[in-house]
């Protein structure tokens, strides 16, 4: 858990403001009948503040990452507003878009989608300098080629072929960090890193944010590291937020029952607890969903209100929102 505790009082700007954030693929008419939509995203409400880290998590398919390519505007929303440092960028294209990418930028789970296989390293880190007017750049490239544990006498005039999985992630990390970027969604940045490197480059995202006040939204399914590294954790189930509050109240005081799963899944060394058996059952398909809550189904608290009535992302303390009928109640066994 960072040292810095944020406290959000309404008094600092946000620098990443999304509201009633959808996506969704696939609406229109098959040849028998109209196909429903596949809700990706599907009315998502988040900040993110200057010089905070932010943890999403949830189970694969969840929404993670494709709500992190709309922050970032590689996709465009099906509706809601994305502002960035207080001014709407929900719908620019262009030279404009093009401006805003370098105080925005992304670290892809799959390093092979940053680079181009037919150019050596040195070409894929100079072109945004280049592209942004940015000065320096041999200083810039071999600062953060360092800091991401890859020296440019050995690697900068390297194929990515000729890189490990784990070393291209750390060039795709210091791509991304070149041009001083103020946001950053980081998918998943250190999942193919050994234990022994990725503790060097969460230091140096760390780093980052302590110099720079660089932002992250941190997508991942390990709860173990988000408690570690984020200020405050989203966590995300079937396109929707059911839970937001401080990393270490969201972990040590868990309101809703997925999050509670997911917690359980995780074990506990210092306590000698192992963990807990797999969430039962498998989330319904985003594009096959009905009233009520998303989670009745695999919830050992629901009832028949929970699979009427949706519930909605309400305070639970301060800081701390949950989206729940029950959310005081303990988890019963199933």
């Amino acid at each position: 858990m960072p040292d810095v505790a944020r406290q959000h009082d309404g008094a600092r700007q946000p620098l990443i403001e999304a509201r009633g954030l959808h996506r969704w693929y696939g609406s229109g008419r098959s040849l028998l009948a109209r196909r429903p939509p596949l809700r990706a995203v599907d009315g998502v409400d988040l900040v993110v503040y200057p010089g905070e880290i932010v943890g999403l998590i949830g189970e694969s398919g969840c929404g993670k990452s494709t709500l992190g390519r709309l922050l970032v505007r590689l996709e465009a929303p099906t509706a809601g507003t994305i502002a960035f440092a207080g001014r709407d960028i929900t719908h620019l294209r262009g030279r404009r878009l093009r401006a805003l990418r370098r105080q925005i930028q992304v670290i892809f789970q799959n390093p092979f989608e940053t680079f181009d296989p037919r150019y050596r390293l040195r070409q894929a880190l100079y072109d945004p300098l280049r592209i942004h007017g940015l000065p320096d750049a041999e200083r810039r490239i071999a600062e953060v080629m360092e800091r991401a544990g890859l020296p440019v006498d050995r690697y900068l005039d390297r194929y990515p072929r000729e890189l490990s999985g784990g070393q291209l992630q750390r060039a795709a990390i210091a791509r991304a960090m070149l041009v001083e970027p103020r946001f950053v969604v980081a998918d998943e940045p250190v999942s193919m890193l050994d234990v022994s490197v990725r503790a060097e480059v969460l230091n140096f995202l760390l780093d980052l944010r302590a110099q720079r006040q660089t932002a992250f939204l941190f997508i991942t399914h390990d709860l173990a590291l988000a408690r570690h590294v984020c200020d405050r954790i989203a966590v995300m189930y079937l396109g929707r937020i059911v839970e937001e509050g401080p990393a270490e109240l969201l972990t040590s005081a868990p309101r809703h029952p997925y999050t509670r799963a997911l917690l359980a899944s995780v074990p506990d060394p210092d306590a000698g607890t192992a963990a807990s058996p797999a969430l039962r059952g498998e989330p319904p398909s985003p594009a096959a969903l009905g009233t009520g809550c998303r989670f009745a189904g695999r919830c050992p608290l629901a009832s028949e209100a929970c699979r009427r009535v949706e519930p909605v992302l309400e305070p639970a303390a301060p800081g701390h929102r949950v989206a729940c009928h029950f959310p005081w109640e303990e988890q019963r066994t199933p």
